[in-house]
């Protein structure tokens, strides 16, 4: 899917069309591919918030449209793999009120320990134990280009978004919503996107460090 959230973008969880993705997995199919990246929440958009910045919840039917996507995805000899944000999400597109309202939610939401169990209470959990293992999921890509998102002394890459979060919450961020989605969906691989200099940033050793979870 694009990350441009118009209304033709099926693939987006608001803006999901059942007979657009079935038509894309044949076609896909056609071609003889066997595997691709859902960026299934792009801007992050489709994530709900209370007043206090707290995640409630994505859109409505979210977890119903993910579903559909794997079930035809595997109809069609296709596995998927979930990105559930991107550095975009930390990303102005328009800086309305509302625009400022969603990165700043998200920046808590990486951040701050609560605001990060809400998250994955509400959206991990809620998607993780009701698909449960499905041979469609290949896994997640919990962030794509993390270290666009780096404060630059993080990085000596470069970053991009217009607000900042440090290496160490992500990767405090990472291992909790991955020991989640173990708990829930065994088997599923689970990675953050980037260059190869950052592989050690979210090994083993440096996520269980920062978040304690071990699985």
């Amino acid at each position: 899917g694009t990350v441009d959230n118009e209304p033709n973008t099926g693939q987006q969880l608001s803006l999901y069309d059942h007979a657009e993705m079935e038509a894309y997995m044949v076609n896909l199919k056609r071609i003889g591919a066997t595997a691709l990246r859902w960026n299934t929440f792009l801007f992050g958009k489709d994530l709900r918030w209370n007043a206090s910045g707290y995640c409630t919840g994505m859109c409505a039917n979210a977890v119903a449209n993910i579903k559909h996507g794997l079930d035809v995805a595997y109809s069609n000899g296709i596995v998927v793999q979930i990105v559930l944000s991107t550095a975009h999400f930390l990303s102005y597109t328009t800086e309305t009120p509302d625009d400022v309202a969603r990165v700043n939610n998200i920046r808590f939401m990486f951040t701050n320990e609560v605001a990060t169990k809400y998250y994955i209470t509400n959206v991990i959990r809620a998607i993780s134990q009701t698909i449960g293992v499905h041979p469609g999921l290949f896994g997640y890509c919990l962030i794509n280009e993390a270290s666009g998102m780096y404060y630059p002394e993080d990085a000596g890459t470069g970053t991009w978004s217009d607000v900042k979060v440090h290496m160490s919450d992500f990767q405090k961020w990472v291992n909790w919503v991955a020991s989640e989605i173990h708990d829930n969906q065994p088997g599923a691989m689970c990675c953050v996107s980037g260059i190869a200099s950052g592989l050690y940033q979210y090994a083993d050793a440096a996520l269980i460090a920062a978040g304690g979870k071990t699985n």
